[in-house]
């Protein structure tokens, strides 16, 4: 294993979290996470791990907190502004969700991983549908399924 090689190893640590948080092995994931944490403290990733799997458990406090803490270390990543949003929206606060997830939005680049730009422009989609913009749900929804039809395609032709 690759932490008994290196005990630090941030990777193998947010792998397992990662892991553990699929198999719903809620506490492991968080062990692993705070591991990561605690290897190198100056990244927002383990924060933000950290921060979803208590969304997981159903705990918005150490869930804010968290996100607040990877927002400190790195205020640029669309993820954490979609977690503010997912946060924003589980509280049916949609007006705050939009804003969120616009501002993730447009932090999305051409070097932004696939999956984020679908998460962010799906979860925005959602935000819309809520607050009743349904022709700009309407498209936004069938950007989201253009979108991953030529991800998965490999088809990147524009609509």
């Amino acid at each position: 294993m690759a932490t008994n090689l290196d005990s630090t190893f941030v990777h193998a640590w947010l792998m397992f979290g990662n892991v553990f948080a699929v198999c719903g092995e809620h506490d492991q994931a968080v062990a692993s996470y705070q591991k990561a944490m605690r290897c190198y403290s100056k990244s927002h990733v383990s924060y933000l791990c950290l921060c979803q799997e208590m969304l997981a458990m159903a705990d918005k406090t150490s869930a804010m907190r968290y996100l607040k803490s990877a927002h400190e270390l790195c205020d640029n990543d669309p993820l954490v502004f979609n977690e503010y949003g997912v946060i924003a929206f589980q509280n049916k606060e949609f007006s705050d969700a939009r804003a969120f997830f616009e501002k993730a939005a447009s932090l999305l680049n051409s070097q932004t991983d696939p999956s984020v730009v679908e998460l962010v422009n799906n979860n925005l989609a959602h935000s819309l549908r809520c607050l009743q913009f349904v022709p700009t749900f309407q498209i936004m929804s069938l950007l989201c399924i253009h979108f991953s039809l030529s991800f998965f395609s490999g088809n990147t032709t524009p609509l």
